[in-house]
């Protein structure tokens, strides 16, 4: 039934240029053919400034028609394809994409007649904003990394800033609340806030997302990040989702997301099969990534002191009864990491996103990481919109210069619109 809806309006609206166009062609008709008789030029020149405005109304009505699914004028979305440089321009599952190319076609088409019309924006070259959502492993093998990560982010997203690139992050810490031996909590206590970087706990959005994180003792939420993606993305930055920016999703953890013991204790799951509690958590990241065209970028934490010999690290933190513990981090980061590199990678390359590994147990590493995703995101953009037949040479055109706000920029371009008979 919404189908038959959609479809007579456009027929409707359709028409409604068709009658427009047919009343302007027979008034111009009109008045050359009495032009062409005994009147005065004086009265011609009025009578050819007259038409002229009446071409001028006409072209203005298609820009300020609107397109009957986002319910948005031809000139918004005009400007909002100028934005983002993209002459189709997606606004979700529920709406769909709109092409603005096809959209003016049938409309001038109606109002002017096929090959008898030409529309020219010239893009301003905008830099969109980059909105992330990174949802981090709280479990006390993250000390390493998460100190320096808290120091170091927040300054590179400011370096960034002062580049007239605008980048916001939103960290959402999964849950839990270790106490590393140093002093340093993993939680949002030990993060700045300012306008461009915030800390949540990931608990504190779960009425916002459809994919809650599973409860139970023996589940280790404070490395489900898998659910923690899904979430982040489903809830947003703290800001929240802007229109027309671009928008990522980045992980980052030393283990499968709920844990690489296979739900068991210091032993390693030899393959991702073993345990389907962690494929089901990265399939809902997936899902929800690709349901909102968000990609997921996945930064593999490790253990390794040394790298290149493979040496396992241990970690020091304060445990259950407030004494400081120094955990071995052989079983089951090291002896995991394979099982863990082909999980992420799975969750970055079924979203267009991409998988990176450190070559330092230091935190910096993940920085540099964060830096060089940032760096990556460069779209092409469409520099001009030209649309309908080209413009004949040595014959009269009448032409109109309407002025195209670009609202999420906060500066104009210009359509110029020529029509000849």
């Amino acid at each position: 039934m919404m189908k038959v809806k959609k479809k007579k309006g456009q027929i409707f609206e359709t028409l409604s240029f068709l009658i427009l166009s047919i009343a302007i062609i027979g008034v111009i008709i009109v008045l050359r053919v009495f032009l062409t008789g005994s009147a005065g030029s004086t009265f011609g020149t009025i009578v050819e400034r007259h038409v002229d405005e009446g071409f001028r109304a006409g072209a203005t009505s298609v820009l300020y028609s609107t397109n009957e699914r986002t319910s948005k004028t031809m000139l918004e979305l005009i400007g909002i394809s100028a934005y983002i440089g993209n002459t189709t321009i997606n606004f979700g599952p529920t709406v769909g994409s709109v092409n603005i190319i096809d959209d003016l076609t049938w409309r001038f088409d109606a109002l002017y007649g096929k090959n008898h019309w030409h529309v020219h924006v010239d893009y301003p070259d905008i830099n969109p904003d980059i909105q992330i959502v990174m949802v981090l492993d709280t479990s006390a093998s993250m000390c390493y990394s998460i100190p320096v990560v808290s120091q170091k982010l927040p300054q590179l997203i400011d370096q960034i800033g002062q580049s007239n690139k605008k980048v916001t992050i939103t960290i959402y810490m999964l849950p839990g609340s270790v106490t590393c031996c140093n002093g340093f909590k993993l939680d949002c206590s030990s993060f700045p806030e300012k306008s461009y970087f915030h800390c949540r706990g990931i608990e504190n959005i779960q009425d916002k997302c459809a994919t809650k994180l599973p409860v139970g003792s023996s589940i280790q939420t404070d490395e489900d990040y898998g659910d923690g993606l899904a979430c982040a993305i489903e809830a947003g930055p703290a800001e929240g989702w802007k229109k027309a920016s671009i928008k990522l999703a980045i992980g980052s953890s030393d283990e499968l997301s709920l844990g690489s013991e296979c739900g068991g204790q210091n032993v390693c799951c030899p393959s991702l099969s073993s345990y389907p509690p962690a494929i089901q958590s990265g399939n809902n990241a997936i899902h929800t990534s690709i349901k909102n065209q968000i990609p997921l970028y996945l930064i593999q934490d490790i253990d390794f002191v040394d790298a290149a010999r493979k040496q396992c690290g241990s970690i020091c933190f304060y445990d259950d009864t407030g004494q400081p513990y120094d955990a071995p981090l052989d079983q089951p980061q090291c002896a995991c990491t394979d099982v863990v590199t082909q999980f992420q990678k799975n969750l970055a390359n079924s979203t267009g996103g991409q998988f990176y590994t450190l070559n330092s147990i230091s935190g910096q590493d993940i920085v540099d990481k964060i830096q060089e995703i940032i760096n990556n995101q460069k779209q092409e953009r469409t520099k001009v919109l030209d649309v309908g037949a080209p413009i004949p040479a040595g014959i009269d055109t009448r032409v109109a210069n309407i002025p195209v706000p670009i609202s999420l920029a906060g500066t104009y371009t210009t359509a110029r619109i020529t029509e000849w008979s």
